[in-house]
């Protein structure tokens, strides 16, 4: 019988790390809604049935919350995403939508990816947003302005968005302005010293956005930029680069890539309105001042 030395007894007992590190859940999906919101349903079926399932936690969850809360849906939902994401185990976690439908097979291929060397200073990975043929024009043109959107500024989409842990321990989920959570996650993690990537992985979204709600979000987005002037919301808006993706994406999708490019003309249009009208306000302001009114009472 042969006894191994203490050389391969470290060698024995560095595989054995190893091979549980392949085994132990790696990644956490976290999807969860809040109020009337709901989870949309997908194959849970053939995620548990293949083996990559033993190394995914998987979070679902529903938060039935009040109708007279002062937040909006998006900040009540930062906040749940937030507390959820912090009590997490694993080393990686995937925020995806509720109205975005996980696919097994690009759960995989980011295992595989996450396993990989690669990752060593990665803080943030984002995907894409797909579209089915049975969507309508408006709803593919967001999922397409969203792509357009994340590719320019090189900043992953909050509903398709894998975090390393370490970065969000002390990430301040509550302060988070309206539609600026990409990139005061971005913003955190370069902070740190970790990188951000935005690589081809696509979930389906399945939202209902129509063209008044498209206006109406359009309208929200540029008020919250007059309005947080000061926030990393509002940071240089990159036109060479915008152009640069447009003109890319125009020969494949002429129609899309259109009301794409719309979509944020329009945006900047509206934005220099709100701060112009702002700006305006201040000087009148400073200009008629109002008269201070005395607590005291008028003599007889």
């Amino acid at each position: 019988m042969i006894t191994p030395g203490r050389s391969e007894i470290q060698e024995l007992k560095k595989g054995l790390v190893l091979s549980q590190k392949k085994t132990a859940p790696l990644l956490t999906l976290l999807r969860l809604s809040v109020g009337p919101v709901r989870l949309l349903d997908w194959n849970k079926e053939e995620f548990f049935a293949d083996e990559i399932s033993q190394r995914i936690l998987l979070k679902e969850i529903h938060f039935s919350e009040e109708a007279a809360t002062k937040k909006t849906s998006e900040e009540r939902v930062n906040l749940r995403r937030g507390e959820q994401a912090q009590n997490t185990s694993t080393p990686w976690i995937w925020l995806i939508d509720a109205d975005v439908i996980p696919d097994t097979k690009v759960i995989k291929s980011m295992i595989t990816f996450l396993d990989s060397a690669w990752t060593t200073d990665l803080g943030l990975i984002g995907g894409r947003y797909a579209s089915r043929s049975s969507m309508s024009f408006w709803e593919k043109t967001y999922n397409h302005l969203c792509n357009i959107w994340s590719e320019t500024r090189q900043t992953p989409l909050a509903g398709n968005l894998i975090l390393r842990r370490e970065i969000i321990q002390d990430f301040l989920w509550d302060q988070i302005p309206f539609g600026a959570e990409e990139v005061a996650l971005k913003a955190h993690a370069l902070q740190k010293n970790y990188s951000v990537r935005v690589e081809n992985l696509p979930l389906l979204h399945l939202h209902q956005k129509n063209f008044l709600a498209l206006t109406g979000r359009c309208l929200s987005q540029a008020k919250a930029s007059a309005s947080f002037a000061d926030t990393p919301a509002t940071e240089s808006f990159p036109w060479g680069r915008y152009l640069s993706v447009l003109s890319r994406e125009f020969p494949k999708h002429p129609l899309l890539t259109g009301g794409a490019g719309l979509y944020l003309c329009a945006n900047k249009v509206m934005t220099f309105f709100f701060r112009a009208q702002e700006s305006l306000r201040s000087i009148l302001r400073k200009t008629f001042p109002r008269p201070a009114h005395s607590n005291r009472n008028p003599r007889p």
